[in-house]
């Protein structure tokens, strides 16, 4: 079965199966329904089982008799498999998500959390191994008119109350960006002495916050805007920003353009549903400039740069993360003005 969430839905945690696809390019929609999936299982008996995330030394077919362990039977499990990308033996999960299939109900389920399944992915054959005898649920960008509820839920997680007035001003604060809200509400949970915020608050916070900044820039590079990105770079090296947080905003942006790069034969065309990459409606504007200025063999350059600054941040280069970040920047700057 296929469900499509542009929204949170009551339903998924009446909805009885042992394999689950979320798919996905926005983290945060996805941890939201993997948590629906945990409550509904939970409350069926379930307990939580083993999370992997699968790269190229991951071997799973170990994993699998990790989780089919005799051992393991005593109590029902589920499990959570992180998927980076599409490209994984098909024969394999295949054979793993159909001895689920066989097991019951009673025994083992897994959840599994996969980029955004898009029309040329759905002919592969385990995703419609999934759509046959499991359930796929695709999370679409939250609606404008959806995104005040969606953060006075996130702030419910966090123990904090947000009135109407005060969720709808941090959308707009935020310009609907989910990552932007989502650190604002968290910098709201970090007073101790408040568990209900008005507008007023949301406003004053707002205005100490460097949170908005590092989405920002992301912008500001889809844009190719150098004026605006430099702008914005020193008033973030000043904060003294995390860089995690800004690798993290401009890496997603770049791997979602390279996604319709490739999929597209005509990535010019306006009339691109770029909702379905997870694109916020405000926001594909700006993908569609993007389109403009970069290609597929620059992209990859970026990704090169991109992979140079996150081993800065991690300390295991000799250069300094700032340092990486203004090269690569630079190299923004560079493409506008050839």
């Amino acid at each position: 079965m296929k469900i499509s969430l542009n929204s949170m839905n009551q339903d998924l945690l009446d909805t009885k199966c042992n394999i689950y696809l979320v798919s996905s390019n926005e983290l945060l929609l996805s941890q939201d329904v993997e948590d629906m999936i945990s409550k509904s299982l939970i409350s069926r008996g379930y307990t939580f089982g083993t999370r992997e995330s699968h790269s190229r030394t991951f071997d799973i077919l170990s994993w699998a008799e990790r989780i089919f362990s005799p051992s393991l039977f005593a109590s029902a499990e589920f499990h959570f498999l992180h998927l980076n990308s599409f490209s994984i033996k098909e024969d394999e999960l295949i054979s793993i998500l159909n001895r689920l299939r066989e097991s019951g109900l009673e025994n083992t389920s897994i959840i599994i959390h996969a980029p955004f399944v898009t029309y040329q992915y759905e002919n592969k054959a385990w995703i419609k191994f999934v759509i046959e005898h499991g359930l796929l649920i695709q999370c679409w960008p939250i609606q404008d008119k959806d995104f005040p509820a969606w953060i006075q839920s996130r702030a419910k997680k966090l123990n904090i109350t947000l009135t109407i007035n005060a969720a709808i001003t941090l959308a707009s604060l935020s310009e609907n960006n989910l990552y932007a809200a989502n650190n604002l509400i968290h910098t709201l949970s970090l007073d101790p002495l408040k568990v209900n915020f008005d507008e007023n608050d949301v406003i004053k916070i707002s205005d100490n916050a460097s949170s908005f900044d590092a989405y920002k820039l992301a912008d500001a590079v889809l844009e190719c805007n150098e004026k605006k990105i430099f702008r914005i770079y020193y008033t973030l090296r000043k904060a003294n920003a995390p860089l995690p947080q800004i690798l993290f905003a401009i890496f997603r942006d770049f791997k979602i353009l390279y996604n319709i790069i490739l999929d597209q034969t005509d990535i010019k065309n306006r009339n691109l549903d770029l909702s379905k990459y997870g694109v916020w409606k405000k926001r594909q504007p700006i993908f569609h400039l993007a389109l403009q200025y970069y290609d597929k063999s620059f992209i990859e350059l970026m990704f090169h740069k991109i992979f140079i600054l996150e081993k800065s941040i991690k300390g295991v280069a000799d250069s300094s993360g700032w340092d990486e970040l203004t090269k690569f920047l630079n190299s923004i700057a560079l493409k506008k003005a050839s």
